[in-house]
């Protein structure tokens, strides 16, 4: 990996930032958040090298919590998630959520303290919300006026079990890590990213509704980043002649040889990763995505990390671009 970057960072570096769609550790312990660090350390160092110095930002994924029984009252309570509006409202709108906030913030104590203490992850001009992992950043980048948006998807994931479609991503996250309107906020910046760790498949049908026409209309984000299934791809999907919604799925960087698949069969992880550059063009009425995905490779000469020629229709340069409308208002 380390010699990838090196070929990457000639057509594609220096680099700003590092963003990770969460399942950092396999169960949210803090000794596993302590090896993290010693990784991370690893690939700082090699950045470094190369002449970059990016900073972090993270979303918590559903192995980065400290998982409760699954008879706990508030674990209980919470699978009434989608029948309950009433229980939808008071978590995420009364002063006093009669606890559901705080036990959340327990259950993902490991990880956001680690956050608040991680060197590299980006704090200053942070906002964070509701729930623990939501935040909001507001950065500067070499003349681009870039917002992220990380939203915690994981929160109804707190035990085993197959939650795919039962899961919820609540606008109400988006605006509270806006200052209370996320479109106002979302123009400060020339181009706007939104992370999670699941997919939009994996919420809860009405759910997903909402997530589409809510938090990720068509022409919002320049991309949403998302990780969870173990595999890398990208989509760009348009409607009646209207802007395009653009998706990355993250692959694994550092998990487990092997996950469970359909019936508890064992199946071997994808991994790799995604390098890339948003950049202004002339003008500054669109913006230019230019991504480079990279998968490691198994043979009985070793393993290598290449350009994912599998799974992408890549240039000579081992590339994708799109472009994107910047949202930026005077």
């Amino acid at each position: 990996m380390f010699d990838d970057l090196e070929r990457l960072h000639d057509v594609c570096g220096p680099w700003d930032l590092v963003l990770f769609t969460g399942d950092l550790t396999q169960c949210g312990s803090r000794d596993e958040f302590g090896k993290l660090d010693a990784t991370l350390d690893r690939l700082w160092r090699r950045f470094d090298q190369l002449g970059s110095q990016p900073r972090l930002i993270t979303v918590p994924g559903n192995h980065d919590l400290k998982r409760p029984s699954d008879l706990d009252p508030y674990v209980l309570a919470l699978s009434q998630w989608h029948a309950n509006a009433r229980l939808r409202d008071r978590v995420f709108d009364a002063p006093d959520s009669l606890g559901y906030r705080e036990r959340l913030a327990q259950i993902f104590r490991s990880y956001t303290d680690w956050g608040d203490s991680c060197r590299w992850h980006v704090r200053d001009r942070r906002r964070l919300g509701l729930l623990p992992g939501d935040s909001a950043y507001s950065l500067s980048l070499h003349g681009l006026e870039l917002g992220v948006i990380g939203l915690n998807s994981a929160f109804l994931q707190l035990t085993g079990g197959d939650y795919q479609e039962r899961l919820a991503v609540d606008p109400r996250q988006l605006h509270a890590v806006c200052d209370e309107y996320a479109p106002e906020w979302l123009q400060r910046h020339h181009i706007n990213l939104l992370l999670t760790h699941h997919p939009p498949e994996w919420l809860h049908p009405h759910a997903r509704q909402d997530f589409r026409q809510e938090i990720d209309p068509a022409g919002r984000f320049a991309a949403h980043f998302f990780g969870h299934m173990h595999e890398g791809t990208a989509t760009s999907t348009a409607h009646g002649g209207g802007h395009a919604r653009h998706a990355l799925q993250g692959a694994s960087l550092f998990g487990l040889e092997e996950h469970d698949g359909p019936g508890g069969r064992a199946v071997t992880r994808l991994h790799g990763f995604s390098a890339g550059r948003f950049e202004l063009l002339p003008g500054a009425a669109q913006a230019r995505a230019r991504v480079f995905p990279r998968r490691m490779f198994t043979s009985a000469g070793g393993r290598r990390i290449d350009r994912d020629v599998s799974a992408y229709h890549l240039d000579e340069r081992g590339s994708f671009a799109y472009e994107v409308p910047t949202a930026r208002r005077a």
